[in-house]
């Protein structure tokens, strides 16, 4: 993940992520929302019981507030600006012009210009949708 401490998946630690994607390969930094029961008991060294506490972590995570999952995509946000945006959606942020990122503290005409950039990056935007179809709030 981008940042790693966003999401904060219990018992999940770098070790674990680099076995599950090497049985499991991902085509983005969330495919692991996908994985099923059985696909992770099936990763070498995960017992039956222990996939399945994977697989119920990975489905609390889906309830984190949207606001982590956005900083686990790598948003360049400034942390002073973070809690203006607890109440926004996928869609207000990507609607967002860079005058009005740059009314958020510690967002100037650089990072305004790449936040707009990063949210209609197209990778970006699949992953938006991707999320929206993982039922993910926010997006």
């Amino acid at each position: 993940m981008s940042s790693k401490s966003a999401l904060n998946v219990d018992g999940v630690g770098e070790n674990l992520w680099r076995v599950i994607q090497q049985q499991n390969p991902m085509t983005h930094i969330f495919s692991w929302l996908a994985l099923t029961v059985e696909q992770l008991q099936a990763v070498p060294g995960i017992s039956a019981a222990r996939g399945q506490h994977l697989w119920h972590q990975f489905d609390l995570v889906r309830k984190r507030p949207f606001i982590r999952w956005v900083l686990a995509m790598g948003i360049p946000v400034p942390q002073g600006a973070l809690a203006q945006l607890e109440s926004e959606n996928w869609h207000l942020l990507a609607a967002k012009s860079e005058a009005q990122w740059r009314t958020l503290p510690g967002v100037g005409e650089i990072r305004a210009r790449q936040l707009v950039a990063f949210l209609h990056h197209p990778d970006v935007v699949a992953l938006a949708q991707w999320l929206s179809g993982q039922r993910i709030p926010g997006f």
